[in-house]
């Protein structure tokens, strides 16, 4: 009977042995990956910021040239282009419905 008490024993102690082992890299494990995750967090913020601001001074060097753009699109002489080109359209269409149909 003793024998068997201290069996039993040894099974347990080393049982408690293993789950503290298993606590313990657990632990080990848990504290790796939140600092991974902190890394990863921090990094992409910074990359986040990063991209703002290259965002922001494309964003400063394209103003003057969108502005360009669109005051030369909405210039009356661009304005007269697309009023000549839809009445061209216009008038080619209405030619062939009258002469039977556009063929190709």
């Amino acid at each position: 009977m003793a024998s068997s008490t201290d069996t039993e024993k040894k099974i347990n102690r080393n049982i408690d042995q293993a789950a503290e082992a298993a606590k313990e890299g657990a632990d080990k494990a848990n504290r790796y990956a939140q600092s991974n995750l902190e890394k990863a967090s921090n990094f992409a913020q910074d990359e986040v910021t990063h991209l703002r601001a290259e965002l922001d001074e494309l964003r400063r060097k394209a103003g003057p040239k969108v502005e360009e753009a669109e005051n030369y699109l909405t210039s009356p002489t661009a304005l007269g282009f697309y009023q000549g080109v839809v009445t061209g359209i216009v008038l080619v269409l209405a030619y062939a419905k009258w002469n039977g149909g556009i063929r190709v």
